[in-house]
């Protein structure tokens, strides 16, 4: 009895004291295990060793509840140690230790905002007066495509020579290197919309002039050899001012995708046109089919008309400082390294490249491929689906770092398919082979122009894109090769010799030039 009531004043002693531990005894240990020895309090009876074994057992102490009971009475449920007294029952009772499992928390993880993907293909048709220039482009690229198809089928036809066939075909730029220059002296004197609009209005008219003679029957080798003059004279002025009214409508980070645009225009008429043309000739004939190219002229001289570009002051042209305006812009040229490598680059494709596929395409169609008017027309069309794809890709692509690569990529492309198409007899493969030649060209000439245009101060950039123009000028000199070639060796022999001939001068432009290494 007084053990007892010794255990349970020791237990209450222990529970008011704050800094003293509750200690919970489980029962169900056994009584002799060390850890309860280890336990149980041992009573203060005066210090006597002798006194210990008349202290009461172990087995006194956990059969009886009571102090336990008033221990649990004792401590609130509430405090953090109610567990361990026993004052709250727990809903499992393990016979070990309690496991301490820290609470982790649950990662937030901020989702991942991905910027919207933005579409830059037709990134400059935001602008009003640029929508104008690319459908006048469109309507005078489909006339002119027109125009092609009618002059080689008629001059094949007539003179069944295929140096005379490429000599038509690519005669329409000789006046270009005639007095191409002179053309951007009067871009830059004069007011470009008004000229561009003029220019279109001019094409109409010769056209109709010439499908009515087509019409009358009375037509002649000499008839074609004219017209096809006259309107090249109109290249001289149109090409210039188009390629100067850009850069004042589109912003300059955006001169890639407008070129590339414009070029996409001329482009996809080269597309279906040609295939309508041949078709056209077939059905209606080809003097009622250059009417149509006509009134397609006129549909381009009132799309120009909507044009809003902001007026400059232009200065007065005078005969006697015309000349001198094309010594400075000569000058200027000349005074850029960057200039002389785009030109040089620019100029080979145009007196190798294209008079060999282009200026010998219907000998290819009827000496090659054995096709009529309508295989002809496919042809051509194969070289505008390569365009509008190498366009589109180009366009889609937006602000180019490294134009250095993709020219001479393109280039080097160029060169390769050309080689291929030569050796090639099967017409499908042609079509295709076809495709990624115009595309690897439309690339080039529209990376090209678009460097030249960011480039040159808006006071020089119509001289300078008339001496650009000198390129294409070069253009009929191609043809005459081509045409002679052909007539000597055939025209895939032709073709083999251009493409060998532009490898061997690509590469000593690279070596050369250092400014085709460094563009940007």
């Amino acid at each position: 009895m007084e053990a007892r009531e010794l255990s349970h004043s020791r237990g209450r002693a222990g529970c008011d004291s704050a800094d003293s531990p509750v200690v919970s005894i489980d029962t169900a240990t056994p009584v002799d295990s060390p850890d309860v020895k280890s336990l149980v309090p041992t009573p203060d009876v005066g210090g006597a060793e002798g006194d210990v074994a008349a202290m009461p057992s172990v087995e006194t102490v956990t059969e009886t509840s009571a102090a336990t009971a008033d221990v649990k009475t004792l401590v609130p449920e509430d405090s953090p140690a109610a567990e361990l007294t026993g004052a709250i029952e727990t809903p499992t009772a393990p016979a070990s230790r309690r496991r301490f499992r820290p609470h982790l928390r649950r990662p937030h993880i901020k989702p991942v905002h991905m910027p919207p993907v933005r579409v830059r293909t037709f990134e400059s048709l935001r602008y009003r007066s640029y929508v104008f220039i690319w459908l006048a482009t469109v309507f005078s690229s489909a006339g002119f495509w027109l125009q092609q198809v009618v002059v080689g089928w008629l001059t094949y036809e007539v003179t069944a020579s295929a140096f005379w066939t490429s000599l038509a075909l690519g005669l329409d730029a000789l006046p270009i290197l005639l007095v191409g220059p002179l053309g951007g002296v009067l871009v830059d004197n004069f007011d470009r919309k008004k000229l561009l609009a003029f220019v279109y209005g001019y094409q109409a008219v010769v056209a109709t002039i010439f499908s009515i003679v087509a019409i009358t029957g009375n037509l002649e080798t000499w008839h074609i050899f004219a017209f096809i003059f006259f309107m090249g004279l109109s290249w001289v002025i149109s090409d210039p001012a188009r390629m100067s009214l850009i850069p004042n409508i589109v912003p300059k980070e955006n001169l890639v995708n407008a070129f590339a645009l414009n070029s996409m225009a001329f482009s996809v008429t080269r597309l279906g046109i040609p295939a309508l043309g041949g078709i056209l000739i077939v059905l209606i004939g080809t003097g009622p089919t250059l009417l149509l190219e006509a009134g397609l002229q006129v549909c381009a001289v009132c799309t120009a008309l909507f044009l809003q570009v902001r007026k400059t002051d232009k200065p007065a042209l005078r005969l006697s400082t015309v000349f001198s305006d094309l010594r400075d812009g000569a000058r200027y040229v000349l005074s850029q390294p960057l200039l002389i490598g785009l030109f040089t680059l620019t100029a080979m494709p145009a007196l190798l490249i294209m008079p060999s596929i282009q200026g010998l395409m219907p000998v290819y169609a009827a000496e090659v491929f054995n096709v009529d008017a309508k295989g002809l027309g496919l042809l051509l069309s194969a070289v505008g689906a390569g365009s509008t794809l190498g366009t589109f890709v180009l366009a889609s692509l937006g602000d180019i770092k490294a134009k250095h690569i993709v020219m001479l990529g393109a280039t080097v492309a160029l060169v390769l398919t050309t080689a291929l198409f030569s050796i090639n007899a099967f017409f499908p493969i042609a079509y295709l082979n076809l495709m990624v030649i115009s595309a690897a060209m439309m690339t080039l000439f529209s990376v090209s122009s678009a460097t030249v245009q960011s480039t040159v101060p808006d006071e020089y950039r119509g001289r300078v894109s008339g001496l650009y123009m000198l390129t294409w000028g070069l253009f009929p000199f191609g043809s005459l090769a081509a045409g002679f070639l052909a007539d000597w060796l055939g025209a895939p022999h032709a073709t083999q010799i251009a493409a060998g001939t532009m490898l061997v001068l690509f590469a000593l432009a690279v070596w050369r030039i250092r400014s085709l290494r460094q563009i940007s």
